[in-house]
């Protein structure tokens, strides 16, 4: 029993996350880049990495799509976002490929805490939220 109000409390959290990061109000007063630094931190982080083109990178929690697309556009990486949310995902990919950049970066509804990869798969996976 009480495993099953740990569950209910954690579809409460993430659900609760979700109606946060989809409000449009939020992104009309502060962007896309929601987390400390904006893109300039972002570059600063590709940097400091050595991405690259050759590059497989996972991002966590990835909203929109921001740090993933420019990430895309500043190092050529390929790069998969995930993100619990449906309409973030459905939205991130819908800007990718308006964006051109279908082919390196794709979204997926995901939990980060249950990844649906193989050990290994990337090469560098971060989190800006």
């Amino acid at each position: 029993m009480v495993e099953d109000h740990l569950i209910s409390k954690e579809k409460d959290f993430i659900v609760s996350c979700c109606n946060f990061y989809e409000n449009t109000l939020l992104h009309v007063l502060f962007g896309t880049s929601l987390h400390p630094g904006g893109l300039q931190l972002t570059k600063e982080l590709g940097e400091k990495l050595n991405l690259s083109p050759k590059d497989k990178v996972l991002d966590l929690a990835s909203g929109l799509g921001t740090t993933a697309m420019f990430l895309a556009k500043e190092f050529g990486v390929s790069i998969i976002g995930i993100d619990v949310s449906e309409k973030n995902v459905r939205d991130a990919n819908s800007l990718a490929q308006k964006r051109g950049l279908g082919d390196r970066v794709k979204f997926m509804v995901a939990n980060a805490e249950k990844l649906p990869f193989e050990d290994q798969s990337f090469d560098v996976i971060i989190s800006e939220c």
